[in-house]
């Protein structure tokens, strides 16, 4: 069990076949690259991480923490998640539902942040969102972009998807033409 309040900068990615992870009450923040590259397969917290369940205190996904984990198929983003940073799940390529928790708190995707996850399809972008940065979904063969308080949506963010789904997403005027 991991009860420190922060998992370091690549400080898992050494073990290639860890296979599960439970984290304790009090992990507030997982840093970059933290599983990158790993053989995950069941989170309580990535090669064979399959599902991931984010501790709720948790106020940031840090940039490329859960990238190249090619058996992540759902996650759960806790309410207490305020950004998603950079490249936190960047190629997960069988990751098919995000899921964010009633009431969240999320206000940012950052750049790059769910790029290339070639089956992602469903994703309820929550009431607290304010800003998709650039590529934060290219790649992604999202079905339905319901926007509700968004401001501001990076240059090429939805890149690569169903066009009538960019249409929709035009629509709202806060694009950034690069």
């Amino acid at each position: 069990m991991f009860n420190d309040r922060k998992i370091e900068y690549h400080g898992l990615t050494r073990f290639r076949d860890l296979s599960k992870i439970t984290f304790g009450p009090n992990v507030k923040y997982i840093d970059c690259g933290a599983f990158y590259n790993t053989n995950i397969v069941s989170l309580n917290i990535c090669y064979r991480l399959r599902d991931v369940q984010l501790p709720n205190t948790l106020v940031r996904v840090s940039s490329c923490c859960f990238a190249n984990c090619p058996l992540l198929t759902s996650i759960v983003i806790p309410k207490s998640v305020r950004i998603i940073e950079y490249q936190a799940f960047q190629n997960c390529s069988k990751l098919t539902d995000v899921i964010f928790e009633e009431d969240s708190q999320l206000k940012t995707i950052g750049p790059f942040a769910f790029n290339g996850c070639t089956k992602l399809r469903n994703i309820n972008f929550p009431k607290s969102l304010t800003k998709i940065e650039i590529f934060a979904f290219a790649d992604c063969p999202i079905e339905n972009v319901e926007l509700h308080n968004v401001t501001y949506i990076g240059e090429r963010a939805f890149d690569n998807i169903n066009e009538d789904i960019i249409d929709g997403v035009m629509k709202h005027g806060i694009i950034e033409n690069g």
